[in-house]
């Protein structure tokens, strides 16, 4: 059996999914030499390619969609990576942000593995897992909203099977729709099992970096790196990544809650960003509830405090030696509080609000918030 037993799906059901799958790459374009050109496999071994679609069949079924929707949102998928869509033009982000990567309710969603408790809330890093219908009725309901930045995050898709070919596949579709997409290239290990050093992390990153160069405009190094890697890690990552896709695309750096730069120790919090003078675009920053208690205020004067070092305070360049001061961005702000069903909607638009009404330090500004508008 080439798929994991699933207890929600019959062995008759499993039996016609491999076999439509099998059809499907008995098709003329499907067939050919046997080279690494052929996107659908999962490894070299896996020849039909069923451990791939399988476990994206599985996901579906657990989403509660009924086996022809799974199987047909699977071909669909399929055809993507054979005859992907075309690559619209590079289009370059503006140095503004308005986004809300787990703020927006939707009403009809269907729940996902991971999400809220509430399926209505949508986590923009989870557009993967929705089908194709859905995710239209998803972009519709950012349009209606006036949002255009959209965090994606490779890893979270790559562990719900999603190839790096499927995964461009995304982001063409929101480029090709007008959303500005921004790419979280790496994240801690999710188990014991899956601890990687950097240089496995990079290999990881490189799996996808290079077939989203000229697309993606916006990258983020990593998820909250300064929970699980260590400041020369980040550095080498910094260092390895720049280069390929800055300056036509921004690069950002985004850190555990209140984090605004992550230096060695010992070291001031300006030889951060010292060190990354023409390599970082900016910060996409975590709001840390601890620090301000739940005051709008306190929040507002936390933000103040970087402002006012990209402005050139303690040691800080005030050039990011890319046309002018780091962007900092209001990224994530109540995420966690909305996930878990504390606070609506509307107030965590009062939140970004408050965010980007932060008065500037000079010409340094808050670029835009990513929670809320």
């Amino acid at each position: 059996m080439p798929f994991a037993p699933d207890p929600g799906v019959t062995d008759a059901e499993e039996q016609d999914c491999i076999a439509r799958i099998e059809f499907r790459y008995a098709a003329p374009d499907m067939t050919g030499a046997d080279t690494p050109a052929k996107p659908w496999r999962h490894t070299p071994t896996d020849v039909l390619g069923y451990g791939r679609w399988g476990n994206s069949y599985f996901i579906k079924r657990q989403m509660g969609q009924p086996h022809e929707q799974a199987i047909q949102n699977v071909l669909t998928e399929i055809e993507n990576v054979v005859h992907p869509p075309p690559v619209p033009p590079f289009n370059p982000a503006p140095k503004v942000w308005v986004g809300n990567m787990c703020g927006v309710r939707i009403s009809g969603l269907l729940p996902v593995p991971g999400g809220s408790s509430d399926p209505s809330l949508f986590l923009s890093w989870f557009y993967h897992l929705y089908d194709e219908s859905t995710r239209t009725i998803i972009r519709q309901a950012w349009v209606d909203k006036h949002l255009t930045h959209w965090l994606l995050s490779w890893p979270d898709a790559q562990v719900a099977g999603v190839s790096p070919q499927q995964f461009k596949a995304l982001c063409i579709e929101l480029e090709s729709n007008g959303f500005h997409t921004c790419v979280m290239l790496s994240a801690k290990p999710t188990s014991s099992a899956n601890i990687r050093t950097i240089q496995q992390t990079l290999a990881n990153i490189m799996l996808v970096l290079p077939l989203l160069i000229d697309t993606v405009p916006m990258f983020g190094v990593a998820w909250e790196a300064s929970f699980w890697m260590s400041p020369a890690d980040l550095q080498f990552l910094i260092d390895a990544i720049a280069p390929l896709v800055v300056p036509k695309s921004r690069l950002y750096v985004h850190f555990q809650p209140g984090y605004f730069a992550y230096q060695i120790n010992g070291q001031d919090t300006g030889s951060f960003w010292r060190t990354n003078v023409g390599k970082l675009t900016g910060v996409l920053h975590q709001r840390d509830p601890n620090e301000d208690k739940g005051a709008m205020s306190e929040y507002v004067a936390r933000i103040t405090d970087c402002l006012v070092r990209f402005n050139g305070a303690d040691n800080c360049p005030a050039d990011s030696g890319l046309g002018g001061p780091f962007d900092f961005v209001a990224c994530e702000i109540t995420a966690n509080e909305q996930f878990n069903g504390s606070m609506t909607e509307a107030q965590g638009d009062a939140w970004g609000q408050a965010a980007i009404h932060t008065p500037p330090a000079d010409k340094v500004k808050v670029m835009g918030s990513g929670n809320g508008f």
